[in-house]
């Protein structure tokens, strides 16, 4: 498996495809997968039944002894990868050791359920080590409708997320959705100007978005964004502010 972006299906696999992975140095490996679509001329000549829509998920197994081979071993140290019930698109990342290889299995669980395990709808995946000082901390900027809105990525390393400060000049109520790719388990923390938590919200899984309303005096906040097992993943989050 190149580092980079590259394109497959599933015309021989059975819905399933396994790569294997050599990472070059230490760090965060992270990928994410989209549905693509197919050849226009291809798909009128054959049935519509070879071209499903994707319900991807992608596993990882560490190969322990770097022998090239899945062992029983191995399989034990899967970690699992799918995208949220309204995304086929599928994020994630794993820690990398040099001197390990990882095996990566893309599986089609709508093609590996079609009697004839075949499912033509390409895919494009992206590998890429996870650049440890990417989040930015970002400032709220705002919409033409008066909300605020940044994009931004979860930091590596930290036990705490990644803080955008915001100002409230009268009480109001406040609403903050969190929009999360598939790999990561969002929460949002939201602490007033002497560092007193005011409200949290962390109730569904991995990918699923998060959304927190609070009635906020005036004065100034500030909105931790994390993800529960403190993964990162290659694509931003979304925040939304109004």
């Amino acid at each position: 498996m190149p580092e980079g972006t590259f394109g497959s299906n599933f015309a021989l696999s059975e819905g399933i495809n396994v790569f294997y992975f050599q990472p070059e140095e230490e760090g965060m490996i992270g990928f994410n997968l989209e549905e693509g679509e197919a050849d226009e001329e291809l798909q009128a000549e054959l049935p519509d039944e070879l071209f499903q829509e994707l319900w991807s998920v992608v596993a990882v197994f560490e190969d322990i002894h770097g022998t090239g081979n899945l062992s029983e071993l191995d399989m034990e140290t899967v970690r699992m990868f799918s995208g949220s019930t309204l995304d086929s698109d599928v994020s994630g990342s794993f820690e990398a050791d040099p001197d390990k290889g990882y095996f990566v299995a893309v599986l089609d669980e709508n093609g590996m359920m079609n009697p004839a395990n075949v499912n033509l709808t390409p895919y494009e995946m992206n590998v890429e080590p996870i650049d440890a000082e990417r989040s930015t901390g970002a400032s709220l900027e705002q919409q033409d409708d008066g909300s605020y809105y940044v994009e931004d990525y979860i930091p590596l390393g930290l036990e705490s997320g990644t803080e955008h400060e915001f100002t409230v000049s009268e009480a109001s109520d406040v609403t903050m959705e969190l929009e999360v790719p598939s790999g990561m388990d969002g929460s949002l923390t939201v602490y007033d100007e002497n560092s007193q938590v005011v409200g949290e919200a962390d109730h569904y899984l991995e990918g699923d978005n998060e959304t927190l309303s609070l009635s906020l005096e005036a004065g100034t906040y500030t909105i931790e964004v994390g993800d529960f097992f403190g993964h990162s993943v290659l694509e931003p989050y979304k925040l939304t502010v109004q």
